[in-house]
Formats: structure tokens, C-alpha cells, sequence
């Protein structure tokens, strides 16, 4: 037997703020753009309200406004293999544009990396010429060492 619809403090596509409690969590669970405290599912963004159908049971979710997606599908983390491109060369090392992750795929934020002379391959870093093994335009396959500075992401190629 199916359940039926939970009562909503917030009517379906109306425009609800981070904090604003929805409806209890015993009626609908937590969706994308909501949790729960205190046994209610409240808004964590700002956004349209929608109720899901999963299964017997219903997901409250709160959509972003203009077609946007959650940070938190398009973050990287070490350890991650990345496809990128190289955008710029210098002596010491290559900046590269991320294009692409192997969990998330194509990503749509602009994220960018660099891989340092030390972390071309492994062995001897001084036999290493940066100017020999990029050039702007190459597509590089890449795995995330750091988070690196608040600017970019340091990367390897070995």
C-alpha cells in the first residue's frame, strides 16, 4: 500500500530558505538541499521545494534556483584520477585546467591544477625539463596529490 502524501509546512514550488522546517521526518525522509534535526527535514538552500516519490515513501528536496547544482557533486579529492589540459608553461612547473573526474565526469565549475617538475615521474627530478614534456593545448592524465593553495589543485603524473 502506497503512503500518502505528508503535510508540508511549504506548499510544492514554493521558494523555501536554509533553515525553514518542511515537514516531520517520520512523514519524508532528507533529499538534495535538505536535512534533518530536532525529527523535522528542514531547507538547507535557498530554492524551489519538490516532494519525490521513492518507493513507499516520499523525499522532500529543495531544487537550486536557476538549473545550478550542489557544490558538494563536483568536489575533488586526493587520490582522484582527473583528466585536464595544459593552459600554460613555465620553468618549474605546468598549469592545467581540469576538465574532467573519474567519479564525478565531465565537471561544470572551471577547476584548475598544476603538476610540479618534482611530480612529472618518479626518479630523478633533475633530468626533468617541463618545457620537454608539456606544451599548452596537451590533454594530461593526472591524479590529485593536495588540495594544494586556495587557488589550485597540485597534481602528478606518475
Amino acid at each position: 500500500m502506497p503512503a500518502t502524501q505528508p503535510n508540508l509546512r511549504y506548499a510544492i514550488g514554493s521558494t523555501v530558505a536554509p533553515g525553514d522546517r518542511i515537514c516531520s521526518a517520520r512523514k519524508c525522509g532528507a533529499g538534495d538541499g535538505t536535512y534533518i534535526r530536532g525529527g523535522n527535514v528542514h531547507a538547507s538552500a535557498v530554492g524551489k521545494l519538490s516532494l519525490v516519490a521513492d518507493g513507499d515513501a516520499f523525499v522532500a528536496a529543495v531544487a537550486l534556483e536557476g538549473g545550478r547544482q550542489y557544490a558538494s557533486s563536483q568536489v575533488l579529492s586526493v587520490g582522484q584520477v582527473v583528466l585536464g589540459r595544459v593552459v600554460r608553461v613555465i620553468t618549474q612547473q605546468a598549469f592545467v585546467e581540469i576538465v574532467s573526474a573519474d567519479v564525478t565526469g565531465p565537471l561544470k565549475e572551471r577547476h584548475s591544477g598544476s603538476i610540479r617538475k618534482e611530480d612529472v615521474r618518479a626518479g630523478a627530478t633533475e633530468e626533468v625539463e617541463i618545457y620537454a614534456s608539456f606544451r599548452p593545448g596537451d590533454i594530461v592524465l593526472c591524479r590529485i596529490i593536495s588540495l594544494g593553495d586556495s587557488r589550485r589543485y597540485f597534481l602528478t603524473t606518475n
